[in-house]
């Protein structure tokens, strides 16, 4: 029993010691930066969507793509990075992207608070305020976007209201590294109000957008006037005002975050009343929709979080007929939603997405999703790359791979939206990160690896091996031992396998001629080596050691 359980915990520690090496070397932090120049050669080049070249060289320096050819251009201090079996894409930028932005503090309540008259700033109308100012380029989940090829965040305020503040456009570099491409971009735009306190319904918003444009408008003039003239009196200024200005004079675009079709309309019906430039976001409808928007020629940003499949449960006296019947009006509608932006594809609507709400482990299952229903991969990295360039203004500086162009890459295995495609490298504002592969094996199934196992216990030393194996995300394993009941070697599975990044638990059942024994095993993992220790039920611990080696040829 004793060798049967310690060839187990081996097993299991295994895992965690090849996944440890493959981020050893990879370098997803992007700090192990050798050079300002890089020099990516003979890669298969997507510059922009609908165009692929063969066997083209970039060149990077201190951010900027310098130069794109088939002709290998000469820089003896670049570093090079083999393109050979790489697909090279723009890097994506996402639009109403929340990640590292902290809520603006608002201050108490003061002591004679009139909810009817209350002041802008506990309204959650204060546009003025800079979303960057509350941005924290370090936070975790930037890293997390950026594995999957995010570039580039227009960055939203946090927070109920209105109008929460002004966006800003950064670069997912490191964040000790200037980080911000641009301030000041929109205004920040919801149908959001903030309970106990005026506007206090979506009619009452509406209301205040009015009012808040024809002040701005008058604000604006009154300026004018008291400049050409004298004798004028100073007009009064208010920053609220001041800032919606450059709104109603067309100068910036009225961002407008929307959560359903009365949303957009609503939205397009401010637009036309005030000829404010528009983006709507974050928009999950076609149908009659698309229509609406085409006319009022407002910016279309869709949304990626896509509705999960139906799971619907029923109570056990809901009839047969009346169950298919909500089950099909269910899958109709999930169906509906994974044709938007095919459906916007087809009316000629240029979009770019949002991840806003969506799990960084979804994104490309969602694309996928929207393939698979109308959408076609230009349309795709259109939404992901030039097109969200061209709403945000930078497209003279991100959006494609060009020279001049910012270094902003994606080096992918395989075409992108691929099943089988990874990522390789990630390249933000020149800063290079490279992240670990899983190989996939002929049989379609990611590789694992192989170990061999010694142990010494109270019944004496033991020895065999365990396997470890990678699919879908999900690890598994299994492990050779002596059957005690000595009948030779038999093999067992792994179960409630637990990893870090530098530790790994699982337990498993012995089955002996008496009794179910349960084996609880943890360890620490370090190179290709593993130290642990394994319990037999309520007995005692005994250590373990297990080295990586090749697995024997069936």
């Amino acid at each position: 029993m004793s060798k049967f359980n310690y060839s187990y915990i081996i097993s299991f520690f295994i895992c965690l010691i090849s996944v440890n090496l493959a981020h050893a070397q990879s370098d997803p932090s992007g700090q192990k930066r050798i050079t300002d120049s890089y020099l990516i050669t003979n890669v298969t080049l997507i510059p922009l969507p609908g165009k692929i070249i063969q066997k083209q060289n970039i060149l990077i320096k201190d951010g900027q793509i310098l130069s794109v050819g088939g002709k290998l251009p000469s820089s003896a201090e670049a570093f090079q990075i083999p393109g050979d079996s790489l697909f090279a894409y723009p890097g994506f930028i996402d639009m109403a992207n929340k990640s590292g932005v902290r809520a603006l503090s608002i201050p108490d309540k003061e002591a004679d608070f009139d909810p009817s008259n209350p002041p802008d700033i506990q309204a959650g109308i204060h546009p003025h305020i800079d979303v960057l100012d509350l941005y924290n380029p370090s936070h975790s989940q930037i890293a997390d976007w950026r594995k999957n090829g995010f570039t580039v965040a227009h960055k939203v305020p946090m927070g109920q209201g209105m109008l929460p503040g002004t966006t800003g456009l950064v670069v997912y570099g490191p964040p000790e590294s200037n980080t911000i491409i641009r301030k000041d971009v929109a205004r920040y735009a919801k149908f959001s109000t903030i309970g106990g306190m005026y506007p206090a319904t979506n009619l009452g918003v509406m209301a205040k957008f009015r009012d808040l444009f024809e002040n701005a408008r008058l604000q604006s003039r009154h300026q004018v006037i008291f400049a050409s003239n004298q004798g004028i009196k100073i007009p009064d200024s208010n920053i609220v005002l001041q800032s919606l200005i450059p709104v109603v004079e067309k100068n910036k675009t009225l961002f407008f975050e929307i959560n359903s079709d009365l949303d957009a309309r609503r939205a397009i019906t401010i637009q036309r009343e005030q000829g404010v430039s528009l983006i709507l976001s974050g928009i999950n409808e076609g149908g009659q929709l698309i229509t609406t928007i085409k006319e009022s020629g407002a910016g279309v940003v869709l949304s990626l979080n896509l509705p999960d499949e139906n799971n619907q449960e029923f109570a056990d006296d809901v009839q047969q007929t009346e169950r298919t019947e909500q089950i099909e009006e269910i899958n109709s509608a999930y169906i509906d939603k994974l044709k938007v932006a095919g459906e916007y594809e087809k009316a000629g609507i240029p979009f770019a997405f949002t991840a806003k709400h969506l799990g960084k482990d979804k994104f490309y299952d969602n694309i996928r999703l929207m393939l698979k229903n109308g959408l076609s991969n230009e349309a795709a990295l259109a939404a992901l790359t030039v097109n969200p360039a061209k709403m945000l203004g930078i497209e003279n500086i991100t959006g494609e791979i060009a020279p001049g162009k910012m270094a902003n890459i994606i080096l992918t295995t395989d075409t992108l939206f691929n099943d089988d495609s990874q990522v390789k490298y990630v390249i933000a504002n020149g800063y290079v990160f490279e992240y670990p592969l899983k190989k996939p094996s002929k049989n379609g199934k990611e590789e694992g690896s192989y170990w061999e196992y010694d142990t010494e216990t109270a019944s004496g030393s033991a020895t065999g091996f365990f396997e470890i194996s990678y699919q879908s995300g999900t690890t598994t394993g299994s492990i050779s031992y002596d059957d005690p009941q000595g009948k030779g070697k038999i093999s067992s599975s792994l179960n409630d396998l637990k990893v870090s990044s530098n530790r790994i638990a699982f337990t498993f059942v012995v089955k002996t001629a008496s009794e179910d024994l349960t084996i609880a095993v943890e360890g620490d993992v370090s190179d290709n080596s593993i130290t642990g220790t394994m319990r037999i039920g309520d007995y005692e611990s005994f250590p373990f050691n297990a080295t990586k080696t090749a697995k024997p040829k069936q």
